[in-house]
């Protein structure tokens, strides 16, 4: 993401743009930030699903 936003020409700063123009690129910033958190959530999701299987068969080995 970081990549995304430092090649990114971020046409909002251009005055000619249109409104609707600028909205589509609001929402794909949007889109792109959401993936970005559910990403970040997916992993925070397995690395305790991980962590918990392996108690769990710690557990069961005593």
């Amino acid at each position: 993401m970081a990549k995304f936003f430092s090649n990114h020409k971020f046409s909002f700063l251009d005055r000619s743009k249109t409104s609707d123009k600028l909205d589509g690129e609001i929402e794909a910033l949007d889109k792109l930030i959401i993936q970005s958190i559910n990403l970040d959530r997916l992993k925070i999701i397995t690395t305790i699903d991980r962590r918990r299987s392996i108690i769990t068969r710690q557990a069961r080995s005593y």
